[in-house]
C-alpha cells in the first residue's frame, strides 16, 4: 500500500512588536528564520525559508513538533503558532537512496497509519525512526556513565579487599613465623656451655 503525502504541517511561531514586520521562526529548524510586512505572506516565505535552509545540507527532514510541547519554553511566551504547511519535494537534502526492504505486513500498517497521523511519508517515518535508534539520547547517555561508575566503585571495592587479604596473609604469615620459631626454640635441647675456668692471680 503506497502512502503519498504532499505537503507536512509544521508549527511556525510569529511575533510581532508595534512598528514592525511580522517574524517568525520554525523550532523544528533552528536557526531558519522569516518576516514579512503582511501575515498573509508569511506561509510562502516560510516555504522559501524552509527551501534555502535544506538546500544542499546533509541533514533529514524532521517530523513536525507540537507547539504544545513548547508551552513552558520561555522563548515563545509572547508571541503565536501558526501552523503552516511545507511541501517536502521542493527540499533538497542529502540524496536520498532507493532501499528495498521486506516488513511484515502488520507492522507495515502500523508505520503508514501513524506515519499519515504525523503528516509523513512512509520513507521519511522510516528514515526518522533509524535515526533516532542511532542516536543516542541524553538518558541513556547517563545510564552509560553511571553504569561505569558503578563499574569503576565495583572495581575498587575489589582492589581493596585484595589489598586487605593480601595484607592479612602478610600479617598471617609473619604470626605464623614467629610461632614456629618460638616452637622451633622450645624443642631445641639446650645449649651447655663450656665451663669456665677461673683465673689465677699472679704472683
Amino acid at each position: 500500500m503506497a502512502l503519498e503525502v504532499q505537503v507536512m504541517l509544521f508549527p511556525l511561531y510569529v511575533h510581532k512588536d508595534a512598528e514592525s514586520a511580522y517574524s517568525a521562526s520554525f523550532p523544528d529548524f533552528p536557526g531558519c528564520f522569516t518576516a514579512a510586512d503582511e501575515l498573509n505572506d508569511l506561509p510562502r516565505l516560510a516555504q522559501e525559508a524552509v527551501e534555502l535552509y535544506f538546500e544542499g545540507e546533509d541533514i533529514l527532514i524532521p517530523p513536525p513538533s507540537d507547539p504544545e510541547d513548547m508551552g513552558q519554553d520561555d522563548r515563545y511566551r509572547d508571541g503565536y503558532w501558526m501552523l503552516v504547511e511545507i511541501d517536502p519535494s521542493h527540499l533538497r537534502p542529502a540524496r536520498s537512496v532507493r532501499l528495498n526492504i521486506s516488513l511484515p505486513e502488520t507492522l507495515l500498517h502500523s508505520i503508514d497509519a501513524t506515519a499519515k497521523a504525523r503528516h509523513l511519508s512512509r520513507s521519511a517515518f522510516l528514515a526518522f525512526a533509524a535515526a533516532k535508534e542511532l542516536t543516542p539520547s541524553p538518558n541513556s547517555r547517563s545510564r552509560n556513565e553511571g553504569a561505569s561508575m558503578t563499574t569503576s566503585k565495583k572495581d575498587a571495592s575489589l582492589a581493596g579487599k585484595a589489598l586487605k587479604r593480601s595484607k592479612t596473609a602478610k600479617a598471617q604469615k609473619s604470626v605464623a613465623g614467629s610461632d614456629l620459631a618460638q616452637a622451633k626454640r622450645k624443642s631445641d635441647p639446650p645449649v651447655k656451655k663450656p665451663p669456665t675456668r677461673a683465673k689465677s692471680k699472679a704472683r
